[in-house]
């Protein structure tokens, strides 16, 4: 999946909070712009990339879930990170 440009951190933020409160399609853009990032972490630990996207499928599938619960005090990639692994 080719990345595509980087969110302005004011376009992040309005996401995030669209997102938050169920927006699909916010998470959407949100998860395009974060994959490389995510499958990139995924990919470096289980070194096969069919199983890397399959658990990037978990990984986005946990964030939605758990997105409520990111109260937007740090960077979202930072928030992310542990969610991936």
């Amino acid at each position: 999946m080719e990345s595509p440009a980087p969110l302005q951190p004011a376009d992040e933020i309005a996401l995030l909070h669209r997102a938050r409160q169920g927006n699909e399609a916010a998470f959407g853009i949100l998860m395009k712009a974060h994959y490389g990032y995510v499958y990139r972490l995924v990919l470096g630990i289980v070194r096969h990339e069919h199983d890397a996207r399959d658990i990037c499928q978990e990984v986005w599938l946990r964030v939605w879930r758990k997105l409520p619960e990111y109260q937007g005090t740090g960077k979202f990639t930072t928030w992310l990170h542990p969610i991936a692994p």
